[in-house]
């Protein structure tokens, strides 16, 4: 029996699996969820509940239903989105809160030394200002990351190809002649982001990374029995992370 991918393994089958693989840290904590999961009772409340709020509700009957190689693929997705937001955030905390260690010098002159959180209010002070905006371009990518939301000066930026600022004009729905390229994009996050807005649904549904194929579902649900059909365990991922998110 492959436990690895079966629904419904036993108890004793999950700690027998667990003995095996003892070497492999993640696993074990996937597996112990599993049988977490298979422990749990259900309650007349539980059974009202889809697998989505269950898990909001911190609930392990959520993933009674899933093998253990889908439980791996998410839980391995969940802590990479986990380190992304931990990242970004030490990125946003550096940039708006600025701090005492670390300034940057006025690029128009030696006046003063200024904070983080001073430097980006200026720019997009100066930028909502519409003040000669086009020679703030070539500054830095803060600054061309404000001018992409504010839909200033597009061709300019779009020169730098910079996934930041490139997500950002997709977002705000400028450079829209420039999709048709951008779908082709080395970078996965600037395809998933055009798959997010819905665009180009049957190139994107073949994209190689699992991010991409999972902004198609679930914009596109008909394209759903066309993942389940490749067999591969991120497309199943795709599929079991898209069901759970329905409304029963």
């Amino acid at each position: 029996m492959d436990i690895y991918n079966s629904h419904n393994p036993t108890l004793q089958d999950l700690e027998e699996y667990k003995k095996q693989n003892v070497n492999s840290p993640q696993l074990q904590k996937v597996i112990d969820f599993k049988i977490a999961a298979l422990k749990a009772e259900e309650t007349a409340l539980t059974k009202t509940m889809n697998a989505e709020q269950l898990s909001e509700t911190h609930n392990p009957l959520w993933a009674r239903q899933y093998s253990l190689s889908e439980l791996s693929f998410y839980s391995g997705h969940v802590r990479q989105h986990r380190q992304q937001s931990i990242r970004r955030n030490v990125r946003a905390n550096n940039r708006l809160q600025g701090s005492s260690a670390k300034t940057h010098q006025h690029p128009y002159g030696n006046i003063r030394k200024e904070t983080n959180r001073e430097y980006i209010y200026r720019i997009k002070r100066k930028i909502k200002n519409r003040r000669r905006c086009k020679r703030y371009v070539d500054i830095d990518l803060d600054h061309r990351i404000v001018l992409a939301k504010q839909g200033l000066h597009v061709e300019e930026l779009i020169v730098y190809n910079e996934p930041r600022v490139i997500k950002t004009l997709i977002r705000k729905g400028y450079a829209e002649n420039h999709y048709d390229e951008w779908k082709n994009h080395k970078n996965k996050y600037i395809r998933a982001t055009l798959a997010n807005r819905k665009y180009f649904p049957e190139h994107f549904i073949k994209d190689k990374e699992p991010e991409v194929r999972i902004a198609v579902v679930k914009n596109f649900p008909e394209y759903l029995p066309e993942i389940i059909g490749r067999g591969k365990h991120e497309d199943i991922a795709a599929a079991a992370s898209f069901c759970s998110s329905r409304k029963p």
